[in-house]
């Protein structure tokens, strides 16, 4: 024990932790339980390896107060995409850092970029306090005055990250992505084709529904369901996508503009192709998270054509704008706290109030604008996935490739 490395004494805690390890029917009343999903690990193997490559040949109970007081200021230092390129495995913190840091002064990388915020320093410290402590109960190790390294950050009552208007919303709609393309990947050109896959419909379900974005790029085709006349989409926990917490369970009624525009004939499209996952092509072993691989090819050509992008405007703020529109239609909070799938009200809502009707809650989903009018119902076009759930995308594949003549399923399609 005394001679583990930061990284070997995070493995040994992970094993040693019944919670930390995934195992859910931890007590009878609560089959749940709050457990660590492989997100959460993996954060905190990385908070270890980083700390290991700051203090290299160190074992984790010899560092001390001034160890982790230096690695502080190396986070302040890091890029925030810090060990994206594979090189960096084989620098040292500090030349990541001066490479960093000479990015910023040619142009090359934006200064903002440079630098782990207040709240990610934090986390990394938080994962490295709790492995330092089960250490502690096996061996002697130096005292660490943990609440010195946790940097305090003023807390805003205003969104951190800033929504969208509804003219901003209009334009961002407007773009090829929904008004057709030339072809199926790489940078979208205007032209004739609306290729229905995940850059379509996910930024349209962000917006009518006000889920998480990677809530929604895990959907499977099972949650797709219709109950007293009423479509919605069901979510829940499941292997290839956990949830952030129990609150976000639930039922979310599906708009009448996304049935409008296809969504319906969509799922039964993609369940026809014996598809389980609603968006196919968003499964590859190289991404991390779903919206991670959607990003590539969808975000980053809207940061590109839309010069009116903030920083910080991304999949998120569909669901700050969506409850902000909600707000202004007058929908009661708790309404729009169990639409969303948030906690943190009182007591009274959050523990003791039943879950409304589907049918209250598809009046508030209705409540949502409209932004899309002036998109056509356009014939469906499925593009033919890299691979199925839980298939395996070779490394360097590129999104996934159209069918040599796009499937165009006529309309309407009974469900």
């Amino acid at each position: 024990m005394e001679r583990l490395a930061p990284l070997a004494a995070c493995d040994e805690f992970l094993k040693s932790n019944a919670k930390v390890r995934g195992y859910r029917t931890l007590t009878a009343d609560n089959p749940r339980g709050k457990v660590w999903e492989e997100g959460t690990r993996r954060r905190c193997r990385t908070a270890c390896y980083l700390l290991q490559r700051a203090v290299p040949g160190r074992s984790l109970a010899h560092i001390e107060q001034q160890d982790l007081v230096e690695f502080l200021g190396l986070l302040k230092r890091l890029p925030r995409h810090h060990h994206r390129d594979p090189d960096d495995h084989q620098r040292s913190l500090h030349e990541i850092c001066e490479r960093a840091a000479r990015a910023g002064g040619d142009g090359t990388l934006n200064p903002a970029d440079i630098g782990l915020t207040g709240s990610a320093s934090n986390s990394h410290f938080i994962y490295i306090r709790m492995v330092h402590r089960w250490l502690e109960r096996s061996i002697s190790v130096a005292p660490i005055y943990w609440d010195d390294l946790l940097v305090s950050e003023h807390k805003r009552k205003s969104p951190k990250r800033p929504g969208f208007s509804k003219k901003q919303l209009r334009e961002l709609f407007s773009h090829p992505f929904w008004t057709g393309r030339l072809h199926h990947g790489g940078a979208p050109v205007p032209g004739p084709h609306v290729f229905h896959d995940a850059t379509y419909w996910v930024p349209l379900l962000c917006w009518y529904t006000g889920a998480r974005v990677e809530e929604l790029c895990g959907l499977r085709v099972q949650d797709f369901q219709t109950r007293k006349a009423i479509c919605f989409l069901r979510l829940v926990h499941h292997e290839k996508r956990p949830l952030k917490n129990l609150v976000s369970e639930g039922d979310v009624p599906v708009h009448s503009e996304l049935l409008r525009l296809g969504f319906a004939e969509y799922v039964e499209a993609i369940a026809a192709q014996g598809h389980r996952c609603l968006f196919p092509e968003l499964l590859t072993p190289l991404a991390q998270r779903h919206a991670n691989r959607l990003y590539s090819v969808c975000w980053k050509y809207l940061k590109r054509d839309l010069p009116w992008l903030q920083e910080g405007q991304a999949f998120h703020s569909f669901r700050h704008a969506a409850n902000d529109a909600l707000k202004r239609k007058e929908v009661f909070a708790e309404y729009r706290r169990e639409l969303l799938g948030q906690a943190g009200g009182c007591e009274a809502s959050d523990r003791y109030a039943t879950k409304n009707s589907l049918k209250r809650m598809k009046k508030v989903v209705e409540k949502i604008p409209v932004v899309t009018d002036h998109l056509p119902a356009a014939p469906l076009t499925l593009v033919a996935p890299a691979s199925s759930f839980g298939g395996a995308v070779s490394r360097g594949s590129k999104w996934p490739q159209p069918i040599a003549a796009p499937q165009r399923l006529s309309r309407p399609i009974a469900f």
